[in-house]
């Protein structure tokens, strides 16, 4: 069994939500597609991995959570910082709302 952690992912689960509604953290990250995603899964089940964090960046978010749920909050609150996302590369991008805006509904 593979358990899947996927940071924010473009698909429309949150499609309806409004930009401000988003975890703070999310709304300057860039989305994985769902393509990457379904690629980590496939890749994660033929290996037999245990457990994929994407994008792999993220595992400090789990590992300051492990640590210290207060460390876990202080890493989740760093990333409402544009610049924090981008420095983390896990931002830079379009966000969520803007690579959906461009989906059909």
């Amino acid at each position: 069994m593979s358990v899947i952690h996927p940071a924010l992912t473009a698909t429309d689960l949150l499609r309806e939500a409004k930009e401000a509604e988003m975890p703070p953290p999310f709304r300057h990250m860039t989305p994985l597609s769902a393509d990457d995603v379904a690629r980590a899964v496939l890749d994660a089940v033929r290996r037999g991995k245990r457990r994929v964090v994407l994008p792999r960046r993220a595992n400090m978010l789990l590992l300051g959570e492990a640590v210290s749920p207060r460390v876990g909050d202080l890493i989740a609150t760093a990333l409402t910082k544009r610049r924090v996302a981008r420095l983390l590369r896990m931002g830079g991008g379009k966000t969520y709302h803007e690579t959906i805006a461009g989906h059909p509904a």
